[in-house]
């Protein structure tokens, strides 16, 4: 999904919630094979002789807890494929049309008509921003109506495929394939292995 986002050629705008409810799903494979699989009830699953049914409220507990973290979080917006350098000239002039008192302090910035104040955080390596809340005081409404702007404004900034792009999305495309393969190769074990997890 990275891969993808980092070849559509223009950055993408994800809000903190919805970026890591992402990273929950992404990660769910991981979590069933690992923690889950470690609290699985052996006893109880031979007395309901129904695994299935266990394995429903586990993934339903990490549903729950996934999206308690992401909907606890403190406000932020995401913004792929883009360098801060790249982004702070369009940020700032749309800051400052939606907020006439909009303020800068460094990297940090306040709108008190909006009722945010945000950091701009720029991560070299993956060559995203994070506009991250600074403070307790916020307001929903103002991040909600920055992201849909903000949104907006990106929509016909081109970005250069990069790459790290070409690199993250071939290697998730051959790790697909090879576990495809794999799984052909192996497909009685493969049945008989499900037939037992569940």
């Amino acid at each position: 999904m990275i891969g993808t986002i980092n070849l559509r050629g223009k950055p993408t705008v994800l809000s903190g919630t919805r970026d890591t409810a992402a990273l929950a799903l992404g990660i769910v494979g991981l979590v069933a094979a690992g923690p889950l699989m470690v609290l699985f009830p052996d006893a109880v699953a031979r007395q309901l002789q129904s695994p299935f049914l266990i394995w429903a409220i586990l993934l339903l507990l990490y549903t729950i807890v996934a999206g308690l973290i992401s909907l606890l979080q403190a406000p932020s917006l995401v913004v792929y494929n883009v360098s801060s350098e790249r982004i702070r000239p369009m940020l700032g002039s749309l800051l400052d049309k939606l907020d006439g008192e909009c303020r800068w302090a460094g990297e940090c910035v306040a709108l008190p008509g909006l009722g945010i104040q945000f950091s701009l955080n720029d991560s070299v390596t993956s060559c995203n921003v994070v506009l991250k809340s600074v403070g307790t005081k916020q307001s929903h409404s103002g991040w909600k109506k920055m992201e849909r702007e903000l949104r907006k404004e990106l929509r016909l900034v081109p970005t250069p495929v990069t790459v790290r792009g070409v690199g993250i999305f071939s290697l998730g495309t051959s790790l697909v394939l090879s576990l495809g393969i794999s799984l052909l190769q192996n497909y009685d074990t493969v049945v008989r292995s499900l037939n037992k997890f569940f």
